[in-house]
């Protein structure tokens, strides 16, 4: 009998740790069951995968508003984690859709391991089997970073405990080294079910040993009495992987990634990016990290030594380009609540938080950034990489801003110019940011490129964080010390190689130029981020903008972490810094785990405003916004609300393991426990 490549639909067996017995009895009857005799276990696989790529609801409240706002790759004015504001309804659908991807992938493993042996079974059986496992341990991890503990040993049908973080940690560890060690790369499978290699198994075992050091690493904090977890586990990986760099995803053609819809659609599988709504634009953290570092002059992006194609800075008209400004010494125009003489507040921007480059706007080009930026974010005006698939097309981004007091009508140009914004709430009335950036259309402050709104491939795990982690792993003197430098270099190479600027890499490196956190690109090089003498442009007037000198003092590390790394330009910051960079297009919860663990790079407070951030009026206010020790990153995400009336003696195990209440700023055990004020 021909087998069938039927796709459980029970997301009642998927949500049996949510629900009590009768629950699950009287509710969660499964209407399309399949016949466990003639289904493709490849096919379960397939559709886990599949399926975890996000529909447009999902890319929408979980990459976008979860994770990418709150790693501030993305930006959002108030609501979102970043301001400890997790949606409920959004979490609870996400613990659904998560259910059901670890269900089938489990369903995979169940029915494949009842066939091993049998005869006339599918040679790739053993094969489909691991890799279900390697997927599933990566979900199951997701799941305890977005909620803290969770069961594991669920998803057949019955009722058990929740697992604590750590043995969580410990299964998911277990199930990546024994599925490793039982793939089979001289039994070839259909590749057409494999999303990620095609079949190759060399690749998976790859990945599944990547995974594992990831994993590993999110321990560095934690202590027992035999030592360091973190330690422990990262050279465990190490052994296990025969000591040798090559056994991980170290290489471009390692990459674990998978292909995306190249049109728009409802279904999963289409792009992360692929929703016309969110514009998408970039935060003050992602300039304040960009700007500056590496050194390398906007002016060599538009020329024949940049071959990439889709750089938006291609095609920068001269008279543009030779305004450019560099960042370290022009901070731009100001717009603050304080200083500006007749510019009223509607026209205004919030300051209250802990780094001085609130407030402005960046009304020319940076004559220095990270050239990735430009390859992830459009510029302004730039036609080639609108921000908008088919709404802005030659708009000239002039608004004009009429005074009541002296009808005066000011012109704000913002094509070519690269403004970014911070999170939070801002006083009443100070709604530049919505009523003259964000309009009914999108597109006057840098974007997310349409190169990657469309098609392409979402990556899973790039080569340039193995690298990352191993310069980690080096710097604390835990693997191959005195290398790394060595895998720090690399991983920025292996970066600048993915978005085709491998030309920069050896320049950027060797640069001592600072970006505005007081981090450099030069390994060995220490900047002692000191108060600079920087210009702006400020109001006397509507109708006088004029030039000033400030200072600039460089924003101090936000977190209490070992002294011996707690310099701005320390040798971990600028691993953590290079490796955000590296992350900010495809892994923004990695961003927030890695923050969450090491306190880095930089990441401002959210804007505090009288007391206006509900979730966090326990311990924010007007007394610590500015300070500079004090973190205010969520911890996590809280358990659906139906987990406390349809399974609350579960619910109540959990808390008991989260050892804290069902909140965002509950710390999980790996995190940092610097948060002064939680």
């Amino acid at each position: 009998m021909k087998k069938l490549g039927l796709k459980s639909m029970t997301v009642a067996l998927a949500i049996a740790g949510l629900c009590s017995c009768s629950d699950f009895d009287e509710v969660n009857i499964n209407q399309n069951s399949f016949d466990k005799e003639n289904v493709l276990i490849q096919a379960l696989f397939n559709s886990s995968v599949y399926d975890a790529q996000f529909s447009d609801w999902s890319r929408d409240i979980i990459f976008h508003r979860t994770w990418g706002w709150g790693a501030r790759t993305l930006y959002s004015p108030g609501g979102g984690p970043q301001v400890f504001a997790d949606n409920n309804n959004y979490m609870s659908d996400y613990w659904k859709e998560m259910a059901q991807w670890i269900y089938d992938a489990t369903q995979a493993i169940e029915i494949g391991n009842e066939r091993l042996g049998q005869p006339n079974i599918d040679a790739g059986t053993n094969n489909y089997i691991q890799m279900s496992r390697i997927w599933r341990a990566h979900l199951f991890a997701e799941a305890a970073d977005m909620f803290g503990p969770y069961p594991v040993h669920g998803f057949k049908g019955e009722v058990v405990d929740y697992n604590s973080v750590e043995e969580v940690y410990e299964f998911v560890d277990a199930e990546l080294k024994d599925a490793v060690s039982k793939l089979d790369p001289a039994t070839a499978i259909d590749g057409t079910y494999d999303a990620f290699y095609s079949g190759d198994m060399n690749k998976w075992i790859k990945f599944g040993n990547s995974l594992r050091l990831r994993y590993a690493m999110r321990f560095s904090n934690v202590t027992d009495s035999e030592g360091n977890v973190g330690e422990r586990r990262v050279k465990a990986v190490w052994e296990d992987a025969g000591r040798n760099i090559d056994n991980f995803i170290s290489t471009a053609e390692d990459i674990a990634s998978v292909a995306q819809a190249t049109s728009t659609t409802t279904k999963p599988a289409g792009s992360v990016y692929d929703l016309d709504y969110i514009d998408m634009s970039l935060t003050m953290t992602v300039t304040n990290t960009v700007f500056g570092i590496g050194g390398i002059d906007l002016s060599r992006l538009t020329g024949e030594e940049a071959k990439t194609a889709g750089l938006s800075s291609y095609g920068i008209p001269a008279e543009r380009l030779a305004l450019a400004k560099d960042p370290m010494d022009y901070m731009g125009q100001y717009r603050g609540e304080k200083g500006n003489e007749g510019l009223e507040t509607k026209y205004r921007l919030a300051i209250n938080t802990n780094t001085e480059t609130a407030g402005y706007l960046f009304n020319y080009l940076p004559k220095y950034a990270d050239p990735r930026v430009f390859a992830m974010y459009h510029i302004p005006g730039h036609q080639e990489q609108n921000f908008h698939w088919d709404l802005i097309e030659n708009v000239s981004f002039k608004y004009d801003f009429t005074e009541t007091n002296q009808q005066y009508n000011y012109d704000f140009d913002a094509a070519y110019t690269f403004c970014s914004f911070g999170v939070g709430a801002t006083p009443t009335g100070y709604n530049m940011v919505s009523e003259v950036f964000r309009t009914t259309e999108y597109g006057y402050a840098p974007g997310i490129s349409n190169k990657w709104r469309r098609g392409g491939r979402r990556v899973f795990f790039g080569d340039w964080e193995t690298q990352f982690l191993m310069a980690e792993a080096s710097l604390y003197g835990w693997l191959n010390p005195g290398q790394d430098k060595q895998y720090y270099e690399a991983g920025v190479r292996t970066s600048f190689d993915y978005f085709g600027l491998a030309d920069f890499a050896t320049d950027y490196l060797q640069s001592q130029k600072p970006n505005r956190n007081g981090v450099t690109a030069d390994y060995d090089f220490k900047y002692a981020a000191t108060p600079i003498t920087v210009n702006r442009e400020l109001f006397k007037g509507l109708k006088n903008v004029v030039n000033e000198q400030i200072t600039y003092n460089f924003p101090q590390n936000a977190k209490e972490i070992d002294p011996a790394y707690k310099d701005n330009d320390s040798k971990l910051a600028k691993i953590m810094t290079q490796k955000y960079i590296a992350q900010m297009l495809w892994m923004p919860f990695e961003i927030t785990n890695d923050y969450r663990r090491t306190g880095l790079p930089f990441i401002e407070n959210p804007y505090f405003n009288e007391g206006s951030l509900t979730y966090m009026q326990d311990f924010y206010n007007a007394s610590n916004y500015d300070d500079s020790t004090v973190d205010f990153m969520y911890c996590r995400v809280r358990y659906p609300v139906e987990l406390q009336s349809k399974n609350a003696q579960g619910y109540a195990k959990a808390l008991e393991l989260l050892g804290g209440p069902d909140k965002p700023e509950t710390p999980l055990v790996w995190q940092l426990k610097y948060q002064k004020n939680k």
